[in-house]
């Protein structure tokens, strides 16, 4: 199984960085709802390539059609979430140097900052979206 996601994997690299990005991003945030806010709203933190994705919709939606078709996340559009099998999360990062690692789960940390930079009652019901709070910290 993990030699088919890795394969998978270097289809999606080669087919699309953004989408590649994208799924690391997603390595260090909890699988079951990733919220697509922090690629949008963390975009400016996440690399060049994310970057361009996160400010615009087109970009995100081939990006994450490209995941989709090798299985690799699922979507509810609806309620702008994602979520990947745990078993891809711990492969792709088993895979990443530890420089790589370290430089997405910082990025990631930065994105989720980003996306909720003031702990304020105003931001309460937008911090209490399922997902947000949902780094994963071991592997780093």
């Amino acid at each position: 199984m993990a030699s088919t996601w890795s394969l998978s994997f270097q289809q999606v690299q080669q087919a699309s960085p953004a989408a590649a990005d994208l799924l690391r991003l997603c390595a260090f945030l909890n699988p079951d709802v990733i919220p697509e806010s922090i690629v949008t709203d963390g975009a400016a933190v996440l690399g060049p390539t994310l970057a361009a994705v996160g400010e615009d919709s087109m970009l995100l939606n081939e990006a994450i059609s490209v995941l989709r078709r090798y299985s690799l996340v699922k979507r509810d559009a609806e309620a702008k979430l994602l979520n990947m099998h745990r078993l891809v999360q711990t492969i792709l990062k088993d895979n990443m140097e530890a420089e790589t690692r370290r430089q997405w789960a910082e990025r990631v940390v930065r994105a989720v900052n980003a996306t909720f930079p003031e702990v304020v009652f105003e931001n309460w019901a937008h911090c209490e979206t399922p997902g947000w709070y949902g780094i994963t910290a071991p592997g780093l």
